[in-house]
């Protein structure tokens, strides 16, 4: 099964922990056997939460590039292109259901080119129950989901 991981996932591959979150998630959910993708929008979240980090002296910038490197140059992480025009569409569609764009990206990413967004944020979460996305997965990508990672534990 193909599934799209939201940025929280990616944030102890460049040091960052996650509460309530085991740091070594992306390899038990490769463990699974699920092929991972990551939206290149994630790269530039990453990046601006390092940042954050770096700037308060809580992460040293050799933990976040070693991070990095990782991420560029491992083949079990797929990477999906924002130059798909057809996400930028969808996205474009999907911001009237989310207050943040970036989240809009990150979910049109997965519905376009996956069969699974697992996601923590609450307003993704939330787009399961709401009657648009309904229509919006059975016209585009019958049978996709959103979870969580407890519900794939």
């Amino acid at each position: 099964m193909k599934i799209l991981l939201d940025t929280t996932y990616f944030l102890p591959i460049i040091g960052v922990s996650i509460e309530n979150l085991p740091d070594d998630i992306i390899i038990r959910i490769l463990s699974k056997g699920y092929e991972v993708y990551m939206s290149e929008i994630t790269l530039f979240e990453l990046s601006a939460k390092a940042a954050k980090y770096v700037i308060a002296n809580k992460l040293p910038i050799t933990r976040v590039m070693k991070g990095f490197k990782v991420l560029m140059f491992d083949n079990r992480i797929h990477r999906v292109p924002l130059s798909h025009l057809k996400i930028i569409s969808l996205a474009l569609e999907l911001r009237r259901l989310l207050p943040d764009y970036i989240d809009a990206l990150i979910v049109s990413s997965a519905l376009l080119f996956t069969n699974l967004l697992l996601t923590e944020d609450n307003d993704i979460l939330t787009l399961n129950t709401h009657f648009e996305f309904k229509r919006i997965v059975d016209r585009l990508n019958k049978g996709f989901m959103i979870k969580s990672y407890r519900e794939i534990k």
